[in-house]
């Protein structure tokens, strides 16, 4: 079983910070997907899941983290999410996770997400996202490029 992203793209405007405009992309197999889909005894393995919701939700999730470096400003802990379902996901075929940075706020940094499969959008939305220390969402203004 494929586990992971089969390929991360990124393209900040400038490395180690964020600005609206910020883009990534994430691109994964279904293999997990079709693992918590498969039936033990008539139930889905990944039944209390909700996989064709959670899939999505976490591959749109971790466009965000990449559009907003996580791993240089530490900018990646879920704060609020919304988004629509328009299509369910197929067995086949590689899932896009798109990301763009849309707006940058005092503790806070707002991405609209995508997902697509064979060229259906799967979901579109919004995540806010922020850097958390000692509990507390912490200012960014160092970070924002």
């Amino acid at each position: 079983m494929e586990k992971g992203a089969r390929k991360i793209v990124r393209t900040p405007k400038t490395p180690g910070k964020i600005s609206v405009g910020d883009k990534a992309e994430v691109i994964m197999g279904t293999d997990v997907y079709n693992y918590l889909m498969e039936s033990t005894d008539g139930v889905p393995v990944g039944k209390d899941l909700h996989p064709m919701t959670t899939f999505p939700c976490g591959l749109a999730i971790d466009a965000a983290t990449e559009a907003t470096s996580y791993d240089l400003t530490g900018v990646g802990t879920l704060k609020a999410m919304s988004f629509d379902l328009e299509n369910p996901i197929q067995p086949e075929g590689e899932l896009v996770g798109s990301a763009e940075v849309v707006l940058i706020g005092r503790r806070h940094v707002e991405v609209a997400v995508e997902v697509v499969q064979n060229q259906r959008v799967i979901l579109n939305g919004r995540v806010i996202m922020v850097k958390v220390r000692d509990g507390r969402a912490q200012e960014l203004g160092d970070l924002v490029g």
